[in-house]
């Protein structure tokens, strides 16, 4: 990652935020996305949300179909790899990183 940043509420176990960053305003503007989206997957670049995932059931669960959420992950991929992010599905590896 060379720039912005990712936050997610998934992660093993504990399911609090999690949020990974090359910019600390860019880290807190994911954050705080999550909070008013009750949970889920935002990406921060430049002081904006450039991609969001809502996921409000206990930020873990979407109200959307499967087909709607898988759409929803294709934006957010590109826009972590947008970030200079190389890895195939950083937000499975961000889910990770809280596990005790």
């Amino acid at each position: 990652m060379k720039r912005g940043a990712i936050a997610s509420s998934v992660g093993h176990d504990s399911h609090n935020i999690t949020v990974v960053g090359a910019d600390e305003a860019d880290m807190a503007v994911a954050v705080n996305r999550l909070i008013e989206i009750e949970g889920g997957f935002a990406v921060a670049r430049e002081g904006k949300i450039v991609a969001e995932l809502a996921l409000p059931v206990a930020g873990l669960m979407s109200l959307l179909s499967f087909e709607e959420v898988h759409k929803a992950l294709i934006p957010l991929r590109v826009a972590a790899k947008g970030l200079g992010v190389v890895l195939s599905e950083p937000f499975l590896q961000v889910a990770f990183l809280p596990l005790p």
